[in-house]
């Protein structure tokens, strides 16, 4: 399950239960649809409540995968991802290895394990 939280510049998006790569499109789409979309300033996905059942190289394949598609679409827009601290290090070896790192040098995507550090980024644009 993805909720999405819309605010006045932004939108939070928490990822709940097993990563589904065709709910984050399903999502992603409803993003793109509503009216408010232009008005967005930023973006939070939060994957610290997903999972994939048994293999983590798949969880970390997925959330690869929703990166890459945030970078291609929502261009200049900040885009926050918060994954488990643990993970940071395994998800930015996994984006170094498929070289999507170059998403986070152009400063318009940052990885955080901490929700309020990701939020106080996102809005101090």
């Amino acid at each position: 399950m993805i909720v999405l939280q819309w605010e006045e510049k932004g939108v939070s998006r928490l990822h709940l239960g097993i990563l589904s790569r065709r709910q984050f499109d399903a999502s992603e789409q409803n993003l793109r649809r509503s009216p408010f979309a232009a008005s967005v300033a930023w973006l939070i996905d939060d994957f610290r409540g997903s999972w994939v059942d048994r293999d983590l190289s798949i969880w970390l394949e997925r959330i690869v995968a929703c990166v890459a598609v945030v970078a291609a679409m929502h261009g200049q827009r900040r885009h926050a991802v918060v994954v488990a601290s643990e993970m940071s290090r395994r998800l930015m070896r996994c984006l170094l290895r498929l070289d999507i790192a170059s998403v986070w040098q152009n400063g318009t995507t940052r990885l955080f394990d901490c929700p309020h550090k990701a939020r106080r980024w996102v809005e101090d644009c």
